[in-house]
């Protein structure tokens, strides 16, 4: 069988093959390290946008607390009475120099312990009256503009920035305005607490907490169409409220921070420089946030990152074109040496091909389309076989296939014989040694004229080195991207390490507690200074890499701790700590594992505090309780003072109870501090003077001078009662109820003393509210006492002077009409008894004012009185006056009281006066005289059944001069029922009526 030789152009195909493959694999390396810089690249960003977001927010924290801590400091001399006495008696008596010292003195200690620059009283024209330091110069008009505006508003607030004109220097001011309570809250003027924010406010804004050559905070407002800096800039000098920048420069960021925009952007800075900036708004102020950092800065380390990338990038380029390159040497190698067998093929002849096909590589065959099979070449010992030994036939070969390939096989030797497809392929099977080989199998089916196939001729050749290259090359490659990804991933756990730990320095190192990081095996990695300092480690050389076990005195507590955190994941308690020196402290600990992003544990972290002081002091406490509880147990003698002294101090537990040795040190202070003065228990033993400084400044040199007579004066023995006033932490003042015991030894040494302290701050407003009702009462009743004294002057004279005319016109009324009643007409007659009628009437009524008046002014004797006999009496001297009247009278028997028995008598006399002339025109009038019950009060009426009255007109009947039927009906000055509505008010009581027209009336009154 021959073949025909392979054109030389045929060696092209393999080539490009080989450049396909590179060229794929060059385009992979290329797309994998751009998409692994892009993504290293978008981490990197969100790293830095986090931290600027961290920066920001930090910022922003502390500056609201800045300004509520400015508010607060306000708010201590805010609606103060002491402070607000003080400044009225300035305003006042600007010459009042105990006001203007004790003012001086108050704005001294704000001065210096509230770090304000300058403190500044103000009236309410913008006047400064005083101020520390003294002799300021008149303020800028916007303060005064802005002062008036908290004294109508009755708010504390704070003045943005602005500029003085004295010294133009920037200056914030806290605005606090000054009420007079005791005047409804009428303004006195304003305090105003100056800020030099180049002191207190741009050291904090200009501090950068991670090391960077260009980062910077910037705080700025929005002033109508511009923004307005209100810092110092690092890269600027003089910007302070100088430098604006337009609302439509719009890749600024302050301009987008000032238009209230928050969040991350890039843009350009003051400068024109490109920065990246996380934007804020600062809550409850006018001011934004700008946090930044120069976008070269930023993306410095991206740039080394790139050329790190390109550089890698390059040798998986060389390495894949190497590898490429050596394999299509080496399939060139081996095409030519085909292309040199099959020359020498031709040459041969049918007979010669069998002999050369035994030293070539490739096999060809024939196979009859049934069982039989004929191999030409060297079968037998390409697959390990003795002569003739590789099956000839379709069922044996078969035997021989990999059990995956066989059915791809035989599906591609189906699709030749249809036509339907070459027959081509790659498969392995078994030599004689049972290993696999590849073959690479080409094939034809030949076909008679009616295109029938007849027979088949193929050809196979042995790929399989050729397929351990190509997994060779396929391993180095998938090697070389692992190496690269694996590169690439510890790169960015280095980043995110070198970023998580910057983060972690800045809370780590500046914590007070001893902060440590050990590693799985307990040896220490990490430690800040507080570590240092409390162990007596002069550097951190002399602490890393030593075990937990050295800076714990006692092993089994270190084996506690690490037990507890391997079984738990944290520990929490106390311990004996070792010092470098050899010495032991207490040590409170809280310490909890490191998990990496799997939740493995990788380390250990503990905080720790020094408490050996603490606990020193619970003990010494726990030693001074035990010693008082045994002193009490072994008195026997003073065993009902004891008592006593304890029954005081159960009375006060609610209440603020403290005791203290005879050194003056605090011993114990109850929790009930805190709900009084706004101070906690650890603030009291901390500063041990925190009593003095929150008395109130009037009273301090009392509160001194009598805690001196227990500590250097003889007063040892003596319990003391008083009460004292103090400011609280927010600023509002409380009376406190002072109870101090003096606490002996059995030989009379004084030890210390017990004080218990009570607010009776509502008890004391109320007690001087009262004093001030009763001051006011007892001037209103002088000026009552003395508007009476001269309203019954001015009675006396009025009555004196009108009865005389009265008199007069009535006598020579008299004698006109006996001397000449026959000179004068009847009408002249009708008009002189007119006149004599209302001149009687005239009289009568200023008789009843005159009754009326001593009523109301009269002294009250009371004591027990029989109303029953007091109404018989009075009904008795109104039937001698008209006796021919018949009335059914009834008067209820046992009616007694206590009251002025005269009053009493005047008022039953008008009461039962009107039944009885109201009743006059009733042919049965009945009059009753009774009590009854009006809840808890006794009431008593009296009842008829006269002409009664319209209920509509009932709020007049008791007022003076009001009538509801004419003289002509009833005679009468209707002063009658107002006397009695007076002498039941002085009893305590009220006089009310109620009654219908023409069916009677009942009148009620009670006493008390």
């Amino acid at each position: 069988m021959t073949r025909q030789r392979g054109l030389p152009g045929d060696a092209s195909k393999p080539a490009f093959v080989f450049a396909l493959i590179f060229f794929v694999l060059a385009a992979g390396i290329l797309i994998a390290g751009w998409f692994s810089y892009r993504k290293s690249a978008q981490h990197f960003r969100a790293e830095v946008e986090r931290e600027l977001s961290a920066i920001a927010e930090l910022k922003v924290g502390e500056l609201v607390l800045w300004r509520q801590e400015r508010l607060a400091d306000g708010g201590i001399m805010f609606k103060n009475a002491t402070l607000s006495a003080l400044v009225r008696r300035v305003v006042e008596k600007p010459a009042d120099a105990d006001a203007q010292r004790k003012l001086q003195n108050w704005f001294g200690k704000y001065e210096a312990h509230y770090q304000y620059d300058e403190v500044r009283l103000l009236d309410t024209q913008g006047v400064t009256r005083l101020s520390a330091p003294a002799g300021l110069p008149a303020v800028t008009a916007e303060v005064v503009e802005h002062a008036a505006e908290a004294s109508r508003s009755g708010q504390v607030t704070i003045q943005d920035f602005y500029r003085s004109t004295h010294d133009q220097q920037i200056r914030l001011a806290v605005l606090i305005p000054i009420l007079d309570e005791a005047d409804g809250n009428r303004p006195l003027g304003v305090l105003v607490l100056c800020i030099d924010p180049a002191k207190y406010l741009y050291p904090f804004i200009q501090r950068w907490p991670t090391p960077s050559a260009t980062a910077e905070t910037l705080l700025v407002r929005r002033e109508g169409n511009e923004a307005v800096f209100l810092n110092e800039l690092r890269f600027q000098t003089n910007t302070a409220l100088n430098l604006r920048s337009p609302l439509d420069r719009v890749t600024m960021p302050a301009v987008q921070a000032a238009l209230g925009r928050e969040g991350i952007m890039e843009g350009v800075d003051y400068r024109g420089v490109p920065v990246m900036a996380a934007l804020r708004t600062v809550p409850d102020s006018p001011w934004a946030l700008v946090a930044r950092i120069d976008a070269e800065e930023v993306y410095a380390p991206l740039h080394t990152q790139l050329w790190q990338v390109i550089v890698m990038v390059g040798v998986l380029l060389f390495s894949a074109g190497a590898g490429v390159g050596l394999v299509w040497r080496q399939q060139r190698v081996r095409f030519y040496r085909k292309e040199a067998e099959s020359a020498e093929e031709l040459k041969a002849s049918e007979e010669l091909f069998r002999t050369v096909s035994l030293s070539v590589t490739d096999i060809v065959y024939e196979w009859d389309l049934k069982e039989t099979l004929i191999w030409y070449g060297n079968i037998d010992g390409i697959m390990g076989y003795p002569p003739q030994g590789f099956p000839r036939t379709l069922g044996g070969w078969a035997t021989t296939l990999h059990p995956e390939d066989k059915e791809r096989v035989w599906k591609a030797v189906e699709g030749q014989l249809k036509g339907a497809t070459p027959y081509a392929l790659e498969y392995r099977i078994r030599n004689k040694n049972g290993e696999w080989r590849w073959w690479s199998a080409r094939g034809t089916a030949l076909r008679d004229g009616r295109g029938e196939p007849y027979k088949w001729i193929g050809a196979i050749s042995d790929i399989t080195e050729h397929k351990q290259e190509e997994q060779t090359l396929l391993k180095s490659r998938k090697a070389a991207l692992n190496i690269m990804t694996d590169a690439v991933e510890a790169r960015d756990r280095a980043e995110q390490m070198s970023k998580a730990l910057r983060l972690k320095n800045l809370v780590f190192d500046a914590s007070i507690a001893a902060n440590s990081i050990a590693d799985m095996n307990g040896n220490i990695t990490e430690a800040n200074e507080a570590f240092l300092r409390v162990w007596g480690y002069p550097s951190k050389d002399e602490v890393i890499g030593k075990p937990l076990l050295h800076f714990v005195n006692d092993y089994n507590d270190a084996v506690a701790i690490v037990t507890a955190l391997n079984s738990t994941g944290q520990w929490e308690g106390d311990y004996l700590a070792k010092r470098k020196d050899g010495s032991t402290f207490v040590a409170y600990g809280l310490a909890t594992t490191i998990k990496d992003e799997k939740g493995t544990v990788i380390g250990y972290q503990s905080a720790v505090m020094d408490v050996t002081g603490q606990r020193d002091a619970e003990k010494e406490l726990k030693k001074h309780r035990d010693h008082l509880e045994q002193l009490i147990a072994e008195r026997t003698e003073d065993l009902k003072k004891s008592e006593e002294r304890f029954r005081t101090v159960a009375d006060f537990t609610y209440d603020w109870e403290y005791w203290a040795d005879a050194q003056r040190r605090l011993l114990y202070i109850s929790p009930s501090c805190e709900r009084i003065t706004g101070y906690t228990q650890e603030e009291f033993y901390k500063y041990p003077t925190l009593i003095d400084t929150i008395v109130h400044p009037d009273d301090l040199g009392v509160f001194q001078a009598h805690v001196d007579d227990y500590h250097i004066g003889t007063k040892r023995t003596d319990s003391t009662d008083w009460s004292f006033r103090i400011i609280d932490s927010r600023g509002n003042m409380h009376w406190i109820g002072h109870v101090c015991r003096p606490i002996t030894g059995e030989d009379g040494t004084y030890k210390g003393r017990r004080v218990s302290n009570r607010d009776i701050t509502e008890g004391k407003k109320a007690e001087m509210a009262i004093q001030g009702f009763n001051e006011s009462l007892r001037r209103n009743n002088a000026e009552l006492q003395a508007l009476n004294s001269e309203l019954e002057g001015f009675a006396y004279s009025v009555s004196h002077d009108l009865r005389a005319p009265l008199r007069t016109i009535d006598g020579f009324s008299h004698a006109l009409l006996e001397d000449y009643e026959d000179k004068l007409g009847v009408q002249g007659k009708d008009y002189l008894r007119r006149v004599r009628a209302s001149t009687q009437r005239m009289a009568q009524l200023i008789d009843d004012i005159l009754k009326l008046s001593r009523i109301t002014r009269s002294e009250m004797n009371i004591e027990k009185v029989n109303l029953t006999q007091i109404a018989w009496s009075i009904i008795d001297e109104l039937q001698k006056s008209q006796p021919e009247r018949l009335i059914n009278i009834k008067i209820a028997e046992g009616l007694e009281d206590t009251a002025d028995p005269r009053l009493m008598r005047v008022a039953l006399e008008n009461l039962l006066g009107n039944a009885w002339k109201f009743t006059g025109k009733q042919s049965e009038a009945v009059i009753e005289f009774g009590s009854t019950k009006e809840g808890e009060k006794k009431v008593y009426f009296i009842r008829d059944n006269g002409a009664g009255f319209d209920m509509a007109y009932a709020d007049k009947l008791f007022a003076p001069f009001q009538r509801l039927h004419t003289t002509e009906e009833y005679a009468g000055t209707g002063i009658g029922l107002a006397t009695v509505q007076r002498i039941a008010r002085r009893h305590g009581g009220k006089a009310w009526a109620e009654g219908q027209v023409d069916k009677g009336a009942t009148f009620y009154f009670s006493l008390q």
